[in-house]
């Protein structure tokens, strides 16, 4: 029971599938708003959730940080007051560096919010695996029923759930005055899958798409023109193509942002349209130049599964179809 000048904070820990953390050794250390530790603690939240006596007074923001066995450590603030019993309910990231493995969902069972990605990888009969580092192109060819089940190198086990990030990321990416899915309905062969992108060839209506979204800024709130690192981008379409034009949008939203590059390209005088869609972690500027600094510095990228978090923190009802255990 808490006394009259302390309350009691409950927190609750979850993955980002909503699923309670159960048995997990946690980390939980306990800042006053100006950045002085009041308290830390090792639980195992046997049951996903733990209490803690705090003072209440003085009433100014607190903060809690938790690092669950596996996760990220994540803050979070709160105000509690005194006798009051607070709900403190923590959203966990997945540490990219702890030992998680993806689970897919076989060929046969993929949903029909997938029935589009089974026609773009039956109409990809030369699709390729790149590999950042070391840097290598892997020929997979049709990557379709048992070739798409049977996965279990760890470099094509991540640029399969990038594949699986992107697709779902464009299939719940929609544009002002279009119905349907019209990414979707625009790609005709994927050329390259990795582990934060694809390339693929798509047909001239959505090329141009993606260059009015551009060109028509606040035309559509959801998309932005981005013109910023298209020489950055350029590096990602397959050196066959020779590159007339390059154009680029990316949705506004806050984490999770598609980003789709489009280069009006010739292959052997035919006229080509090509597309790098990848994911970043955040919209914010900054954030975001944080992002590209530790890419810089790692060499490896955007990881898939940190991508997987992220997709499901804010799609509501999301079936990736794999998931991480």
């Amino acid at each position: 029971m808490a006394s009259s000048n302390h309350g009691i904070v409950t927190v609750l820990l979850r993955n980002t599938e909503n699923q309670r953390l159960r048995d997990v050794r946690t980390i939980v250390e306990f800042y006053r708003g100006d950045g002085r530790k009041l308290q830390g603690f090792i639980r195992h939240f046997e049951n996903h959730r733990e209490d803690f006596r705090l003072d209440a007074f003085p009433l100014l923001p607190k903060r809690v940080d938790v690092k669950p066995v596996q996760y990220k450590r994540v803050a979070s603030f709160f105000r509690v007051k005194p006798g009051e019993r607070l709900l403190v309910d923590v959203p966990c990231f997945r540490d990219r560096n702890a030992n998680w493995r993806a689970r897919f969902a076989r060929w046969g069972d993929l949903g029909s919010g997938h029935n589009d990605l089974k026609r773009m990888l039956a109409s990809s009969p030369n699709l390729e695996l790149k590999i950042r580092n070391p840097s290598q192109i892997r020929p997979l060819g049709l990557f379709t029923r048992l070739t798409y089940d049977d996965v279990d190198d760890q470099h094509l086990i991540e640029g399969k759930a990038g594949l699986l990030n992107v697709y779902s990321k464009m299939f719940h990416s929609g544009v002002k005055g279009v119905a349907g899915r019209p990414w979707m309905r625009g790609v005709q062969e994927i050329l390259r899958i990795q582990r934060d992108r694809i390339v693929a060839l798509i047909d001239e209506d959505t090329a141009k798409l993606i260059r009015k979204l551009e060109q028509n800024t606040g035309a559509d709130r959801h998309y932005r023109g981005d013109r910023g690192n298209l020489d950055g981008h350029r590096k990602n379409i397959p050196e066959q193509f020779t590159i007339e034009e390059m154009h680029c949008v990316k949705t506004t939203d806050e984490v999770g942002v598609l980003q789709l590059t489009v280069a009006f390209a010739r292959e052997a005088n035919q006229k080509r349209f090509v597309l790098d869609a990848d994911i970043d972690e955040h919209a914010h500027l900054l954030l975001h130049f944080g992002d590209f600094l530790r890419h810089r510095i790692t060499g490896y990228g955007t990881h898939p599964y940190e991508v997987h978090d992220l997709l499901h923190h804010s799609i509501k009802r999301l079936n990736l179809e794999y998931h991480l255990v």
